[in-house]
């Protein structure tokens, strides 16, 4: 009979103070290259994210990138993101044991790992590509110039409506 082992690795990041027994368990990454990002995406089955504050989670987008799915906080960025049973799965915020009963879900069902990280590789692919949310910053700054300028058109012609008429 084959044993099966199941290697989990947890990435806490902490706020404040760690003390010396906790801080010597920390291996810090540093920055990582993209080729380094991809082998660290590709060494992993599930990317929690439990976050009280992030306002997006880019790494969300990188994990799925790498058909990773998804475990987050319903709080913040993240809860607007992560579509819960779609391409990841929501915990409420704070809850430590729905995290790791989300986490014993996902490491115990490979069938439902295999299809969220599968559906928000599509997603990221889809919906979250640099040139189209470039093109839609350019769109929407085109927009306000547009506006701006036609407003500043209007009002000069207000101004000049209201000034006497002088002969030259």
């Amino acid at each position: 009979m084959q044993t099966i082992h199941t290697v989990v690795i947890v990435l806490i990041y902490f706020f404040g103070p760690l003390g010396p027994q906790r801080l010597a368990r920390v291996r810090r990454l540093g920055v990582l290259s993209p080729q380094q990002k991809r082998d660290f995406y590709a060494g992993i089955d599930v990317f929690a994210l439990p976050s009280r504050s992030d306002s997006f989670g880019m790494v969300l987008l990188e994990a799925w990138a790498n058909g990773v799915p998804n475990l987050g906080y319903r709080a913040g960025g993240i809860a607007e993101l992560i579509r819960p049973g779609e391409d990841g799965l929501l915990v409420r915020c704070g809850e430590v044991r729905d995290l790791a009963e989300a986490l014993d879900q996902l490491i115990a069902d490979k069938s439902l790992r295999i299809r969220l990280g599968a559906s928000g590789r599509n997603r990221a692919h889809r919906d979250f590509q640099w040139k189209d949310k470039l093109d839609r910053v350019r769109s929407t700054y085109q927009e306000v110039v547009d506006e701006l300028l036609g407003r500043r058109k209007k009002k000069r012609r207000a101004e000049d409506l209201s000034l006497p008429l002088v002969a030259k």
